[in-house]
């Protein structure tokens, strides 16, 4: 088809121009204060970032269990001390007492990923 009316090239959609570059500071106000405000925003970065140390201490505990593979090993935690912990040969009980700290670092990371997925939904 050639054309509609007089000067019209028979296209019904335009070319839309793209913005290029970072948005403006303006614009990320804009889009904090649309989102919620900035209490929403620090709620959000609370969660993710509890989320994540909950993530990469999960990690850091199996590197320590399995460290502990031929004998015990000692498990420091800065703020609260130094743990002596089982060698994985000593039997279940041994392996008992890594499964319940694992447990706990798991159940903190579930609910901090719940938490950061819900806000960022509801809000």
């Amino acid at each position: 088809w050639e054309g509609g009316k007089d000067g019209e090239d028979g296209r019904l959609v335009e070319d839309e121009n793209k913005e290029e570059g970072v948005a403006s500071l303006s614009t990320w106000i804009a889009w904090v204060q649309a989102a919620g405000g900035c209490t929403v925003l620090l709620a959000q970065l609370y969660f993710l970032a509890s989320d994540r140390f909950c993530y990469v201490s999960c990690e850091w505990w199996l590197a320590q269990w399995t460290q502990a593979a031929e004998s015990a090993t000692t498990v420091s935690l800065a703020p609260l001390g130094d743990f002596d912990m089982p060698s994985q040969a000593d039997g279940r009980d041994a392996q008992w007492v890594w499964f319940r700290a694992y447990i706990i670092l798991i159940f903190f990371s579930l609910v901090f990923c719940f938490a950061r997925t819900e806000w960022g939904i509801i809000s």
